[in-house]
């Protein structure tokens, strides 16, 4: 069985979709999307998001975005079906 991580992200404008073949890699794309988005909205005080590791970012990003009930994210291990089942 194959396994991959998928993530989603609820915000204002939608949901967007992430899907990933190790838990590092999903980090690394939602720390990515963080970071575009960092500047416009986290508070002047955060910390440089360049000097924290991924898991960091996201933690504090979706801690603080979260807490105003501006945007959530769910991150699961999940079994990737490679074929259909036979018909019963």
């Amino acid at each position: 069985m194959t396994i991959i991580w998928a993530a989603a992200v609820d915000h204002e404008h939608g949901t967007t979709l992430f899907a990933a073949t190790t838990e590092a890699s999903i980090y690394a794309q939602l720390a990515d999307y963080c970071r575009q988005w960092w500047v416009k909205e986290m508070p002047t005080h955060a910390p440089d998001p360049l000097a924290m590791s991924d898991r960091e970012v996201v933690s504090f990003y979706f801690d603080t975005m979260s807490d105003s009930g501006d945007e959530w994210h769910v991150v699961e291990e999940v079994p990737l079906a490679t074929e259909a089942p036979p018909p019963p």
